[in-house]
């Protein structure tokens, strides 16, 4: 999973630079070989920060590029209700100070507990996502308000290229969902209160 702020900082006109590479921070034997894509047809190598949440220049949309960041997407998934909903995102880091991002594959559910594995270019074996989260929690330094909301999409190809109502859960849900725990930071006092807000609207669904 990926954790980021998102506010106008990171964002330009950098074009994408698909800068395909190992990440430097971290030990090649823990990466996906990944130079030539996901060798199964129909699986893209999903961000999970995407190239447009970091194009301020070069070197910040190249890191997006690790193969550190990449997943086995289902291409159709990848490139059409995964990418309306990244660039949904983008919009909503124009309505507040900073918007806070987590994104990541669910490897085994509840209703699916064993992970299944795809091969990367070197014949390793790479856990294969069953599903994607996306968590956020906006800051708006005014009011001192926090406002949060999460996103649930299994890894499938779908009939339709725009996320709705459906697709949002609770950030408290999808902590369930997940077994993680986001956003650690938020005081105490208000945590329960904020990670269970649903209000779509205020999202636009």
């Amino acid at each position: 999973w990926v954790a980021y702020p998102l506010c106008s900082e990171y964002m330009g006109k950098q074009s994408r630079t698909d800068e395909w590479a190992y990440d430097p921070k971290i030990p090649q034997e823990y990466q996906p070989a990944l130079y030539k894509g996901w060798p199964e047809r129909g699986y893209d190598r999903g961000h999970q920060i995407p190239s447009g949440s970091r194009n301020k220049n070069y070197t910040t949309n190249a890191q997006t590029f690790y193969y550190s960041n990449m997943t086995a997407q289902v291409s159709s998934f990848n490139q059409n209700l995964w990418a309306k909903c990244e660039g949904m995102v983008r919009g909503y880091s124009s309505t507040c100070d900073t918007l806070y991002v987590v994104t990541g594959p669910v490897l085994a559910t509840s209703s699916s507990p064993g992970i299944s594995y795809i091969r990367d270019n070197l014949g390793n074996d790479v856990a294969l996502p069953k599903a994607y989260f996306k968590v956020l929690l906006k800051y708006n330094i005014s009011s001192s308000s926090y406002s949060s909301i999460g996103y649930y999409f299994e890894n499938k190809p779908y009939d339709r290229s725009e996320p709705i109502q459906s697709d949002l859960y609770t950030v408290a849900e999808i902590e369930k969902f997940t077994g993680l725990t986001f956003f650690p930071n938020l005081p105490a006092e208000i945590a329960d209160k904020v990670k269970n807000q649903y209000e779509p609207s205020k999202w636009g669904l």
